[in-house]
């Protein structure tokens, strides 16, 4: 069945980012994203696995991601001989607007898909398309609290639901001015976390000669995609 399929799936801890609502079993196996936009390796592995006994769980991903979910997808299949992950491949420029398509029903034949981001999480999660995780979570054993702590706390609700999977992460750079942190006798950043960067940024504020300098900038993406966006039809008059 499809749930202990699931609890697998959680026990491996593969590349998953949330699990789509799912209560048919194989006989779906054969079907394909709704754009139609497979790989030949993945159409054909699922119609291998259609004739078979396996339960089959249709894993979709962008092809920015092809190459680590492949080989996340042969580790497991290898190592699980009663279940097939089939994986279907969208193209990255289409991949968003396609998965609001799929999920816009609440019904659609991936198991398994990848999110770029949590803010994205509450939109599809409206539309009724994902399953809690955490009562699989609790069955595998798979402890669910280092998780809820990072980013991804986004894509839990108030009565404990747990939506998504972390499949990868990525971390902040600090610049910082060596001599400005040597002349207030400050020893030099590592491993901050928010709050103490917040202080240390208040503790670098200053003024010199009448001219106050704040002690850090935070950049931010929307002054960025601004910029980028300057030759375009909406930052123009008409």
């Amino acid at each position: 069945m499809k749930k202990k399929a699931l609890s697998i799936l959680l026990t491996a801890a593969m590349a998953v980012t949330l699990l789509a609502e799912c209560g048919s079993s194989s006989d779906n196996a054969g079907s394909t994203a709704a754009s139609g936009d497979t790989t030949a390796e993945s159409a054909a592995g699922s119609e291998a696995a259609a004739g078979s006994d396996k339960t089959v769980v249709n894993f979709y991903y962008s092809t920015d991601l092809e190459k680590v979910a492949q080989k996340e997808i042969e580790a497991f299949n290898t190592a699980n001989s009663d279940i097939e992950v089939v994986g279907h491949s969208i193209a990255e420029g289409d991949y968003d607007d396609k998965v609001k398509v799929m999920t816009a029903g609440g019904s659609t034949d991936a198991d398994i898909y990848w999110v770029r981001t949590p803010a994205q999480m509450a939109q599809y999660t409206a539309n009724g398309a994902f399953v809690n995780l955490a009562p699989y979570a609790e069955k595998s054993g798979v402890d669910l609290s280092p998780i809820k702590e990072t980013s991804l706390a986004g894509v839990t609700d108030a009565d404990g639901a747990f939506y998504g999977y972390p499949t990868s992460g990525s971390c902040w750079m600090l610049f910082y001015n060596k001599e400005l942190f040597d002349a207030k006798g400050i020893d030099y950043p590592e491993n901050l976390t928010w709050n103490e960067y917040l202080d240390l940024i208040k503790e670098l504020t200053g003024e010199e000669g009448g001219t106050k300098y704040w002690g850090g900038l935070m950049p931010i993406w929307t002054p960025t995609w601004a910029l980028s966006q300057q030759a375009n039809t909406w930052m123009t008059k008409a």
